[in-house]
């Protein structure tokens, strides 16, 4: 499955949209970007069986070394990015994938 764009030059804290993986996946991949001179933030990649209740599986941040980051295990249905802090004047991209 290709990656999405789950936050979009997003630049306020909440959830990015939502994809339906029509089936079961287990390892998903977040990748984040962003434009600007951030303040602190972070980019949360949640999972969901159902679409309603989610769970964070993985986090990404302005301070971290590594905007790319994988998880194997958590079966899911539903993948999507949450921005978490206020960056400021940055806008903020959020890849997802699901294999």
């Amino acid at each position: 499955m290709l990656p999405f764009k789950s936050l979009d030059a997003a630049n306020t804290a909440g959830p990015g949209a939502v994809r339906d993986l029509e089936e079961l996946r287990k390892e998903h991949t977040i990748q984040m970007s962003f434009t600007g001179v951030p303040d602190p933030f972070s980019v949360y990649l949640q999972v969901s069986l159902d679409g309603d209740r989610w769970t964070t599986v993985a986090s990404v941040s302005t301070g971290s070394n590594a905007p790319l980051m994988t998880v194997a295990g958590p079966y899911a249905r539903y993948v999507r990015a949450y921005l978490v802090g206020n960056p400021g004047n940055a806008l903020v991209t959020a890849l997802v994938v699901s294999v």
